[in-house]
């Protein structure tokens, strides 16, 4: 989170993909941690307006995570909250 800290916005997204894409190549794509991966790369995507991307992966994980892990997990509740966003 540094490149946010120090406002280089633009330059953590790439960070945001290769942290996904590194989570789905080691832990799979219904990994808790994985589910984390993609909600953050879908805040970036939020916060730089680009909600149809970001819409995707927030339907697509919401769906993942209340499936694999329930609706009480963390994953699953981050999930909600950008649903609300």
């Amino acid at each position: 989170m540094l490149y946010l800290d120090l406002h280089r916005i633009d330059e953590a997204g790439p960070v945001f993909v290769q942290n996904l894409e590194a989570q789905r190549q080691v832990l799979g794509q219904g990994h808790p941690d994985t589910l984390r991966a993609q909600a953050n790369l879908s805040g970036f995507y939020l916060s730089r307006e680009r909600f149809a991307k970001a819409a995707l992966l927030v339907e697509k994980g919401l769906e993942q995570s209340r499936t694999g892990l329930g609706s009480r997990h963390g994953p699953t509740q981050l999930y909600l909250v950008l649903m609300i966003k």
